[in-house]
């Protein structure tokens, strides 16, 4: 007997622990399935033993999923092996989809060309409205993937809406009508985090595979200049070294030539990183201001609603979320004005947890789903 489901959301992001992404989904998907039936179909992608995520099916928040394979998929040397086992999940999502669960909605997280082309051929046999949350234009600076974008913009028609997490991205699409895009910006699930606690003398910084976006080369510069005037503090960074890209080779030169005060954790499990949020002296994020994907990055919502200090590059889209009121601004590619920061911070205690907890409200009365439910739930049609 097919099951019935107010929205199902296709996605490759591992569930429920993961990074970014699957942080995303959550933000508001938890809200929404406190009113609505949602599943998670999960493709499954290649992960590491130690994963956090165990089950191949059962219910989190309120939100059933369902992989498409065992959870934990150990990435085969054989290529076509890999092809084959890739395919086969494919068509698992789409049998599915055609067979075994019913939906008034789909909505889709991925970049995935085959993922995507398989889910529009689905909904377009079930006649199932198709949605598509997007959250970064990947390529819009001038890379190879640039012509992928113009596709994806001319494309657009197959949706009956689209997701956006940024105004940036909003905008790029004007080619599709009003009525079928949604704003969703970023959101947080605030009761993850329990707000700034005492600190200890480090600061944090969490980043995803994109080290370059994230600008973690002038985070650590910047430390770095503070550590030369004021000891007795360290550096902790959350994040995926490639030892195949130059600018993590840089990074990694950094980290290890002063692996006293820098301390690399690697890639946290996603339950352990609000902790390292809300002991932290400060939290830094500084992207460039040339190399942005009119995208928003998720951890930015995560940091201030931690409670805890946060200093950010004042690139287009985050200024539209903080002022000098609820985080610490500093210009882009500028090392020595983060130094400067920092030293603020620990200089002025009282003022720093004031703007932390700014930070922290900014994002409790603006960005959590409470906000957004019901138009959510009336442009999803669900």
């Amino acid at each position: 007997m097919m099951k019935k489901y107010d929205l199902i959301v296709v996605s490759a992001e591992p569930f429920p622990y993961g990074h970014a992404a699957t942080n995303r989904m959550l933000s508001y998907l938890t809200g929404l399935a406190k009113r609505k039936d949602i599943l998670y179909l999960c493709l499954a992608s290649p992960s590491s033993s130690d994963s956090p995520n165990k089950e191949k099916e059962g219910c989190f928040s309120g939100i059933y999923f369902q992989y498409m394979s065992n959870p934990i998929i150990n990435h085969h040397r054989n290529f076509l092996f890999r092809a084959l086992s890739l395919s086969w999940r494919h068509c698992l999502i789409f049998i599915s989809l055609i067979l075994f669960y019913k939906a008034k909605a789909v909505l889709i997280y991925s970049s995935k060309r085959q993922l995507t082309t398989v889910v529009q051929a689905a909904c377009k046999i079930r006649r199932t409205p198709l949605y598509r949350d997007i959250t970064e234009l990947i390529g819009y600076n001038g890379s190879k993937k640039k012509n992928n974008i113009a596709k994806m913009k001319t494309n657009m028609a197959s949706y009956s809406g689209l997701l956006t997490i940024s105004q940036g991205i909003y905008n790029y699409f004007d080619n599709i009508p009003i009525e079928k895009k949604f704003l969703l910006p970023v959101l947080v699930d605030i009761s993850r985090f329990e707000g700034h606690k005492d600190s200890e003398n480090y600061f944090f910084c969490c980043s995803g595979a994109n080290l370059e976006r994230d600008g973690l080369l002038d985070s650590l510069n910047g430390f770095l200049l503070f550590n030369n005037t004021t000891k007795g503090y360290t550096f902790e960074i959350a994040t995926y070294l490639d030892l195949t890209n130059p600018y993590h080779i840089k990074c990694k030169e950094i980290i290890d030539s002063h692996s006293d005060v820098i301390h690399y954790l690697g890639s946290l499990p996603s339950y352990e990183i609000p902790k390292k949020m809300s002991h932290a002296t400060a939290l830094m994020l500084t992207p460039h201001s040339n190399y942005q994907t009119k995208g928003f990055p998720t951890k930015l919502g995560e940091y201030l609603a931690s409670g805890t200090p946060t200093i950010c590059s004042s690139t287009d889209d985050l200024m539209s979320v903080v002022s000098c009121k609820t985080a610490y601004i500093v210009k882009p590619n500028a090392p020595d004005m983060i130094a400067e920061t920092l030293q603020l911070i620990v200089n002025n205690p009282e003022e720093a947890s004031i703007i932390g907890s700014n930070g922290r409200q900014l994002m409790i009365n603006k960005y959590t789903i409470s906000s957004y439910e019901e138009r959510l739930i009336n442009f999803l049609k669900i």
